[in-house]
């Protein structure tokens, strides 16, 4: 206390109560915040039959690019490889937030998808690797938010229009959603 009132001796009150403000507000923006736990069903309805759900599944995943780890006919399950995030929508993971002093170096993302008659599951897996100053980078775990299901089930279970899928398949480069709010 005692350098306080050596530093501020002569500043009127207020400056010292802005200092002090302006401070604590820094200090706020470099903390990090964890990922929410969201609840959602991993099941998503698809109005197409199986067969139709599957050829719609693998035709998405290579029109993506996303790296296949496992593919079995038998028990209508695909699974990708870690793949970045810019090679999926927007707000599949929350991650948290990394905080103001905080470099992300990168976030990834690992699907399954298991094909079952009227719906399709999917879960997914999430880790953003993050590096502050000079401590070795870190990686921590993301959450998933449950649009993975939601944007898989609608793209499979699309009208067909012709001999593909009447929903365009983009992908986009915005990476994941930190600290989104109910």
């Amino acid at each position: 206390m005692m350098t306080v009132r050596v530093l501020a001796a002569g500043l009127p009150d207020w400056t010292i109560r802005g200092l002090f403000s302006v401070l604590a507000g820094l200090v706020g923006l470099s903390c990090a915040s964890p990922p929410r736990q969201y609840h959602f069903d991993p099941v998503v309805l698809v109005s197409v039959d199986q067969e139709t759900a599957w050829d719609r599944a693998i035709e998405l995943f290579a029109a993506n690019s996303w790296p296949v780890a496992s593919i079995d006919r038998a028990s209508w399950l695909i699974a990708t490889d870690w793949m970045p995030m810019e090679s999926v929508p927007y707000g599949w993971l929350d991650c948290g937030s990394p905080g103001a002093l905080t470099n992300v170096l990168g976030t990834s993302i690992k699907l399954t998808v298991v094909i079952r008659p009227g719906s399709v599951m999917v879960t997914a897996a999430g880790s953003q690797e993050r590096w502050i100053a000079d401590d070795p980078p870190r990686v921590v775990p993301c959450e998933p938010t449950g649009e993975a299901g939601r944007w898989l089930a609608e793209q499979i279970g699309a009208p067909v229009v012709g001999d593909s899928l009447s929903v365009s398949v983009t992908r986009t480069n915005l990476g994941v959603s930190c600290g989104v709010q109910p």
